[in-house]
């Protein structure tokens, strides 16, 4: 599953900053909120995968890749949603980033829960 997370993190890396630049080139209304965004979701995937790479990442870094998780869901299945809604303008890279950016919280979450069971964690003993 951690080969799957870092394929998707990958992918969305790189969707999201393809974004950040087409914001900046197009510059269209309230662009550099949108950049700024799409900026987080790249700083997201990064921090998710520094910390795959750690053997025992700290509890706070844990703890910040899945609060980042939670809103990578959020505002992926939120983009989902909006162009799926009756009447929108469909915007495929939209549906296919959003998804992208769901699968990759969901998975966050799920390694860091495979990685680290809550009431396994193991405590040190005086």
């Amino acid at each position: 599953m951690r080969i799957l997370l870092r394929l998707i993190c990958a992918f969305t890396i790189l969707g999201s900053a393809w974004l950040t630049t087409m914001y900046f080139v197009l510059q269209h209304q309230g662009y550099q909120e949108r950049a700024a965004i799409s900026v987080g979701f790249v700083l997201a995937g990064l921090v998710t995968l520094g910390t795959l790479q750690v053997a025992r990442p700290p509890v706070w870094l844990l703890e910040l890749v899945a609060v980042g998780a939670i809103g990578l869901i959020y505002e992926g299945s939120s983009a989902v949603n909006a162009v799926l809604r009756p009447n929108a303008h469909f915007e495929g890279y939209a549906l296919v980033i959003g998804a992208a950016l769901a699968v990759q919280g969901v998975l966050t979450l799920a390694v860091l829960v495979i990685s680290r069971p809550i009431g396994l964690r193991k405590t040190s003993a005086s």
